[in-house]
């Protein structure tokens, strides 16, 4: 943009050098980083679609991912630290964690919905049931992702770090924003089918696997 600038007929200004390729190196960076981010949440969403079948299951997880999303961008942005090739990664890891933690919580709210539960009680259960997992999981990805501090690599350094507080603000919005989003469904099973006595494919494969 520079060159076109004072480009002139007959006079071809030609720019290069360090600048101009960190610059061109940031503009691929942020346009592939908002791809992968856009492309994930749109297959998650068509996932969380499948699964809960209701507004309020679909809403909840990508509110939670976006919020761990600005977060972790925030945090980046505060301390001055770039993106690179390596933590551009991020967003799709962050759709990963939010998206697996909020299914956890979510499908044991909506079995407990399906046994005759009322919405609140549902609610305390599988809050109470799914919260030690969840938090142990979130405390072993980020211990693991802060291991990358011993790296020589400020990159790997800087996905670490941030990585990790990308997964415990997943963690905490599983546990407390989670929630306040189920709180505001009325009578859905969130895609649950009746209880039946008989097995589904999903526990008739189970069942193989173990027998094997």
């Amino acid at each position: 943009e520079l060159g076109s600038v004072h480009q002139a007929k007959g006079f071809d200004v030609q720019i290069g050098g360090m600048p101009v390729l960190n610059q061109s190196i940031n503009r691929s960076i942020l346009a592939d980083m908002l791809w992968l981010f856009v492309l994930s949440m749109i297959v998650a969403t068509l996932m969380l679609v499948l699964i809960f079948r209701h507004p309020l299951g679909v809403l909840g997880p990508l509110l939670l991912v976006a919020q761990s999303f600005v977060w972790t961008m925030g945090a980046m942005a505060m301390s001055d630290v770039p993106l690179t090739i390596i933590t551009q990664i991020l967003p799709a890891f962050l759709i990963a964690i939010g998206i697996g933690d909020s299914v956890h919580i979510q499908s044991i709210y909506r079995d407990n919905r399906r046994n005759g539960m009322a919405n609140h009680d549902a609610i305390v259960h599988a809050v109470s049931s799914t919260g030690m997992p969840v938090l142990f999981t979130s405390l072993t990805t980020g211990v693991g992702l802060l291991s990358f501090q011993f790296a020589s690599l400020q990159a790997i350094k800087d996905l670490g770090l941030f990585g990790a507080i990308g997964v415990m603000t997943a963690l905490a919005l599983s546990l407390v924003f989670l929630p306040i989003v189920l709180s505001f469904n009325g009578k859905s099973l969130l895609g649950a089918r009746p209880v039946s006595h008989d097995n589904d494919w999903l526990d008739r494969f189970l069942g193989l696997c173990n027998r094997i």
